[in-house]
């Protein structure tokens, strides 16, 4: 079968068929079909493909990785032609783009600025209700937290200009980051949510009790969701919360190491890191590039394009690196795994 039938009837690109998904030839000419597609695009990457195949084990964990990063946009491109879904890939890119300054405002000013000039004590002295009024007439309206990161990055532009507007921003991001009253307000989005130590043998939060005279350890009410019928109790998470994750990640990659996926090392020894739980931390069983992956999706996000002045540009992205799905997305399960089998030795169908 070539084609799904149905109202929207489904064509592949490049001349393939859905048959060719499911034979050794098949997929043959799949390759072949991305290989001419990378040739045209990036004739120097599709070079660095071809010499990593011939000699696989030459390559450093290192440079598959830079590889890798470099040819998932390219791979992206094919998807897109390939299952006619470019306009797609686009509204996506565009979506991930749009959040970029969410994630530069929170990284830079937030937490590198903010919460290491004001400290939780005297974050519990500030008046979070003329700050709210204060950074709305700021930016001009009710606050929201996209209006405030792009208020915060063109402050930071020009910082000298604007000392009193970062001065009221910092204060406000620390009484919102900090206090229960400024997360009550604020702190159902990403860029006032961070980061905190947890005791491992209490990662669920709970509180002691008594029921019918019987102690009882339960959530806290406030934390309780009610199932109905069969739908989920969990909402799930909207894009900006899904790459406000992904963020979080430090690419430990560009260390030649991928920590998540390899497993940790303890720092004294070099043997294998055991959590307080008694585990070993071996990492992803399935060998996923983790770090790679989160990279390679997050890039537009992490180092947005629109970034300007001396405190930004270090985290301007590389040129034509910025991969448009999200991890989340189907077109990235078909390119995620594109990519990890790019780099197999191709041998002619028998």
């Amino acid at each position: 079968m070539d084609t799904v039938v149905g109202s929207n009837a489904l064509h592949l690109g490049f001349g393939l068929g859905f048959s060719d998904f499911y034979s050794r030839k098949g997929l043959a000419r799949l390759d072949a079909a991305f290989l001419s597609f990378l040739e045209t695009r990036t004739p120097e990457r599709a070079a660095a493909l071809t010499a990593a195949r011939a000699a696989p084990d030459a390559l450093t964990r290192k440079a598959e990785a830079d590889l890798m990063l470099a040819l998932a946009p390219e791979v992206d491109a094919f998807v897109g032609q390939l299952f006619g879904v470019e306009g797609e890939l686009a509204a996506l890119r565009a979506a991930q783009d749009a959040l970029g300054p969410l994630f530069a405002a929170k990284r830079l000013f937030v937490q590198r600025k903010a919460l290491k000039a004001i400290k939780p004590e005297a974050a519990d002295g500030l008046d979070g209700a003329a700050l709210t009024r204060e950074i709305e007439a700021c930016i001009g309206g009710a606050f929201d937290e996209e209006t405030f990161a792009r208020a915060v990055i063109g402050w930071m532009d020009a910082a000298e200009t604007h000392a009193a507007d970062l001065d009221g921003g910092a204060k406000f991001s620390a009484w919102t980051s900090l206090t229960p009253a400024g997360q009550r307000a604020h702190g159902k989005g990403v860029l006032f949510v961070h980061p905190g130590k947890r005791d491992p043998m209490a990662l669920v939060h709970a509180i002691d009790g008594e029921n019918g005279g019987i102690a009882v350890r339960e959530a806290p009410p406030e934390a309780w969701r009610r199932r109905e019928g069969f739908a989920l109790t969990d909402r799930g998470a909207d894009l900006a919360h899904a790459l406000d994750q992904g963020n979080y990640c430090i690419a430990c990659h560009n260390q030649g190491k991928d920590s998540c996926s390899t497993g940790m090392t303890d720092r004294t020894t070099g043997a294998r890191a055991i959590n307080p739980l008694g585990r070993a931390m071996a990492g992803c069983p399935l060998e996923e590039r983790i770090s790679e992956m989160i990279a390679g999706r997050l890039r537009a996000s992490r180092f947005p394009r629109w970034a300007s002045s001396a405190s930004t540009t270090r985290y301007a992205p590389e040129p034509d690196t910025v991969s448009a799905t999200t991890a989340w997305s189907p077109a990235s399960t078909r390119t995620r795994c594109a990519t990890r089998s790019i780099f197999q030795r191709s041998k002619p169908a028998p």
